[in-house]
């Protein structure tokens, strides 16, 4: 099975929800961004806060309250660079590069972890005629990362991953990851180069996410919204072990 590396930053962008009321329209406001996202996980990991400043529509630093912080880089209106530092230091602790083809599409995102040498990751991605995204997926330390470990599909439906498969060289199972989605504002729509993030990291989209299903593991999200059609707080469920995790988002 893949691993995905995920890091507080992509936590707060993936926030998968769903709609009390689905025949609601989304409304487009593009001044509304998510400012202070708080995390209540019920197996005693007690709250998270994550507070995010901007420039524009463009996000600079998600500060969050378990001590660590991301800086976020652009070129022009696409995200080049994310790093996490341990809070009060200059230290990275994880570091994610993204580049772009002349349509300013994803080609290439890499991850390092700079505690692990042999924990950097590198994908590449091809776009296809018909929507697909395919990806061939390399796994080594940050001098490189030569042989393909194996290839992934991405597919997208109206702006949301809906569907991601990877098969791995070493002839094992193909691992899969399905969502369904509402019709309202996803949280983080209007900020720039996010879409990135979407593709990067296999899920997400310009909506929210109702069930996402991994490998069998369900859960599935319920969600309050304001006036706009945007999620102020939500409760997802796993429908395995019951567990939630309760999120109140400020804008």
């Amino acid at each position: 099975m893949k691993k995905l590396f995920i890091t507080a930053a992509i936590a707060l962008f993936m926030l998968s929800s769903c709609s009390d009321d689905d025949a609601t329209t989304t409304t487009t406001t593009g001044s509304v961004l998510p400012t202070k996202v708080v995390t209540n996980y019920d197996d005693g990991e007690g709250d998270i806060t994550q507070n995010i400043t901007y420039n524009g529509n463009k996000v600079l630093k998600i500060i969050s309250s378990d001590g660590a912080y991301q800086q976020f880089t652009y070129t022009g209106d696409n995200i080049t660079a994310i790093k996490t530092y341990a809070t009060g230091t200059t230290e990275v602790l994880e570091e994610e590069l993204f580049t772009y083809n002349s349509s300013n599409q994803l080609t290439q995102y890499i991850y390092h972890e700079s505690e692990c040498e042999s924990c950097t990751e590198k994908v590449l991605y091809t776009y296809n005629s018909n929507g697909t995204i395919s990806t061939t997926e390399f796994y080594g330390d940050i001098d490189g990362q030569a042989e393909p470990d194996g290839s992934g599909l991405i597919t997208m439906v109206n702006g949301n991953v809906t569907q991601y498969t990877y098969t791995s060289n070493s002839g094992s199972e193909p691992y899969q990851l399905s969502y369904t989605f509402d019709n309202k504002n996803s949280p983080y729509k209007n900020i720039t180069g996010i879409g990135t993030l979407d593709i990067a990291f296999y899920e997400g989209g310009v909506n929210n996410i109702l069930t996402r299903d991994d490998e069998g593991y369900e859960s599935t999200t319920t969600y309050q919204y304001n006036a706009d059609g945007y999620p102020t707080s939500s409760v997802e469920t796993d429908a395995l072990w019951g567990t939630t995790v309760t999120t109140q988002i400020t804008y």
